[in-house]
């Protein structure tokens, strides 16, 4: 192995000394032989130093990525799996073609371990990719989707979101909120607004109902009081469990409003002798 880290480095150092673009693709073939997926196993198998494998790795270029992807899907050492994760995040801004055919994997933890390599890249070439998966089958590969995508700052990304917001798995709706209520705006609060009051809305889990009364409070401000004050006031005979979550919900969004009006109601609330969790959300 030591023998054929330094012939790729005096090809390597050859080529960059070419001009002629036939010599060079000789050996950049010749390069490419080198960095077969079955000397990258041997590599990976009997090598420990992963400073020595990433100059392997970058000495043998893009081309290598398809075979890096590969060993990522076979490895079952988490140490080894980060550091190609680390490694590939380098090459992916350049080289979405490879990442769109690994995407396309029927595996569903290698495409989510992608998903996580586009995200470490902050670049927003990878958001066509990543907005593709919102139809993606599994809810762990969309849920890390959201993650990846809280991490690039483009005009993009609120957009992509949003299609996030209408998945059908609670917890990928709920990241997804978390990840773009920070954008604010009008749409996002008419959005809001018409999820809390629809009619199936109570039938959501408590979390997702806490986090989108939340965010209608943070968002929308004096334009969501009205709607949050009549919710937290509301009291009934009849389903009082169920009541009784919607006013804690309701009281976090009044919360996150913080103005005089909804801090008013919330410390009635709180001075209250009839210990609960809705008292306990009214002093928080």
């Amino acid at each position: 192995i030591p023998g054929m880290m330094e012939i790729l480095r005096r090809l390597t150092a050859l080529s960059d000394s070419f001009t002629d673009s036939e010599r060079k693709k000789v050996l950049a073939d010749i390069i490419n032989k080198i960095g077969s997926i079955e000397n990258m196993r041997v590599i990976f198998k009997t090598m420990t130093d992963t400073n020595a494998i990433a100059e392997y790795l970058f000495l043998l270029g893009a081309d290598s990525v398809p075979a890096m992807i590969k060993i990522l899907a076979e490895s079952e050492d988490r140490k080894m799996r980060r550091f190609l994760c680390n490694t590939l995040s380098k090459f992916a801004p350049e080289n979405m073609v490879a990442f769109e055919e690994g995407l396309k994997d029927e595996r569903w933890f290698l495409v989510r371990n992608l998903v996580l390599i586009l995200g470490m890249t902050k670049d927003a070439r990878v958001l066509k990719s990543l907005r593709k998966l919102a139809v993606h089958p599994e809810p762990k590969v969309r849920k890390e989707a959201v993650k990846a995508l809280e991490n690039i700052q483009s005009p993009e990304t609120k957009g992509i979101l949003t299609v996030f917001l209408k998945d059908a798995d609670s917890a990928v709706r709920i990241n997804a909120l978390k990840a773009v209520r920070r954008y604010g705006g009008d749409d996002l609060f008419s959005f809001i607004n018409d999820v809390v009051t629809r009619q199936d809305f109570k039938e959501r889990p408590f979390e997702e109902k806490r986090e989108l009364l939340d965010a209608f409070g943070d968002v929308g401000r004096e334009k969501a009081f009205s709607f949050l004050s009549a919710l937290f006031k509301k009291k009934t005979f009849f389903n009082r469990e169920e009541n009784t979550a919607l006013r804690v919900c309701a009281a976090y969004g009044l919360g996150y409003m913080g103005t005089p009006d909804a801090i008013t109601l919330l410390e009635k609330e709180a001075k209250s002798q009839k210990k609960g969790m809705l008292r306990d959300a009214c002093i928080r």
